[in-house]
């Protein structure tokens, strides 16, 4: 026999749970244990404001643990990524401007180009890391990460 308010099995013919001390009338207790539904939710919001402040905190908080250890060590080499990328878009664009040759100016111009384009890494894995945290936090309530 079970207890209802606790779920705890109790002896038979007992008046109270032995776990938490609530009265065992006979109508009120089921002969085979009930799934006690005790759901833990997560707030899609905070994971979104976690991975604001640095990315993979979120998909910590959301229980994907792994993934969040890989993505909060690679936000460092993002970032690096992007600073290079912005300091080759700005010497490349610099060159243009001072290249002495047009063969110069053009060579400079697909650094800076590639450079700006290196700039937007950490901008996108930023952003993403909200939207998968988020995501993350949605699955785990479905609870398809249990």
């Amino acid at each position: 026999m079970f207890c209802n308010a606790c779920g705890d099995q109790v002896l038979e013919g007992s008046r109270f749970c032995g776990s938490c001390g609530a009265s065992l009338s006979p109508q009120s207790v089921p002969t085979r244990q009930t799934a006690r539904q005790v759901h833990e939710t997560k707030s899609s919001g905070t994971a979104i404001v976690l991975s604001f402040f640095w990315t993979g905190l979120g998909q910590l908080y959301a229980g994907t643990i792994a993934r969040g250890l890989v993505m909060m060590g690679v936000t460092p080499i993002v970032w690096a990524i992007g600073w290079f990328g912005g300091l080759a878009a700005f010497f490349g664009g610099l060159g243009t401007i001072v290249g002495k040759t047009a063969q110069e100016s053009s060579s400079a111009a697909g650094v800076g180009f590639i450079g700006f384009l290196a700039g937007f890494a950490p901008i996108i894995w930023w952003i993403w890391g909200m939207v998968d945290a988020k995501k993350n936090c949605e699955a785990f309530n479905r609870g398809d990460l249990m």
